[in-house]
């Protein structure tokens, strides 16, 4: 068994919208577990819940959609869920980094109505209820892979019997594998119970989408020094800097400093001293401080 729990990819910030999505689908379980316990003696209210709030392609015919929305909030039970959502926050959190909390919320929600609407045409004139947020969520792997898989890697736990590692995979290899994996359920005669047609829509709408805006995106997944990765706003090199040296103010344009032959002693971003150690080339050094790690010309100062 192969789990994905998180990545490689060294990120700031706390991950917003897969808490979100996390409470919001475990709020929704928590109610669905409270109809199930109220009702000892019958499933009926529980899959009356399920078939008002799951996506029922009979139901599109007759106008009824709310069900596109909704059923990636319901879940069939505990280890249904237990697996979504870990799948959800080891490829959400630094995807809400590269795209934005605001857009990755909008994306997921475009990318399970795209899941729910293959699944609908593919299953069309069925009653059964589909619940899950699996597309969605399929949605999320395909924009990782085409956004980060060259570069990211995937870590996954792995079981066998009694034991288990943790075990760095490739994204590309681990989401092209599972693209592959649902293909290939999808033609056996027997679906098992699992909607592999929602998994293929999502995890294409996710990777169409990745390939239309990554060119677009100014967050880019970088290396630093110590070839970890990490992100960094590429606007930040088209912005003029002011730095600050005894009680003058400059600008400097992009990462020019020095009196126009020499190095400074000092980088001018964090005052570290830039010794020979930090010398590349007699015009050009770059800072030692890992927060900083900037780059130091010799060059004019704009004052």
């Amino acid at each position: 068994m192969l789990i994905p729990i998180g990545d490689n990819i060294d990120r700031k910030s706390f991950p917003i919208l897969p808490g979100v999505l996390l409470f919001a689908n475990l709020a929704v379980f928590i109610y669905q577990m409270r109809i199930f316990f109220e009702n000892p003696t019958t499933l009926r209210p529980t899959m009356d819940f399920v078939e008002t709030w799951g996506l029922v392609p009979t139901d599109l015919a007759g106008g009824h959609f709310n069900g596109l929305f909704t059923h990636m909030f319901l879940h069939g039970g505990f280890s249904h869920i237990i697996g979504n959502m870990l799948v959800l926050w080891a490829f959400s959190c630094s995807l809400e980094n590269g795209l934005g909390t605001a857009t990755l919320a909008l994306f997921y929600i475009m990318w399970g109505l795209a899941a729910g609407l293959l699944h609908a045409a593919m299953e069309w004139g069925s009653d059964m209820p589909l619940i899950g947020a699996s597309g969605a969520i399929a949605g999320l792997m395909g924009a990782y892979t085409v956004l980060y898989g060259a570069d990211a890697k995937i870590k996954t736990v792995f079981f066998f019997f009694f034991k288990f590692w943790v075990v760095p995979v490739p994204a590309f290899l681990y989401g092209g594998a599972w693209f592959y994996l649902q293909l290939y359920n999808s033609l056996q005669d027997d679906g098992g119970g699992i909607a592999w047609y929602a998994h293929i829509g999502g995890f294409a709408a996710g990777a169409i989408t990745a390939l239309l805006v990554r060119n677009q995106l100014d967050i880019k997944l970088v290396k630093d020094r110590d070839g970890t990765l990490c992100f960094k706003d590429t606007t930040e090199d088209d912005k003029p800097r002011v730095l600050v040296q005894g009680d003058r103010y400059e600008i400097a344009e992009h990462d020019v400093a020095g009196d126009g032959s020499t190095l400074p002693e000092d980088c001018p971003y964090c005052t570290t001293s830039l010794g020979e150690h930090e010398r590349i080339t007699p015009g050009v050094a770059r800072c030692s401080n890992p927060e900083c790690g900037r780059f130091v010309y010799a060059g004019a100062v704009l004052v």
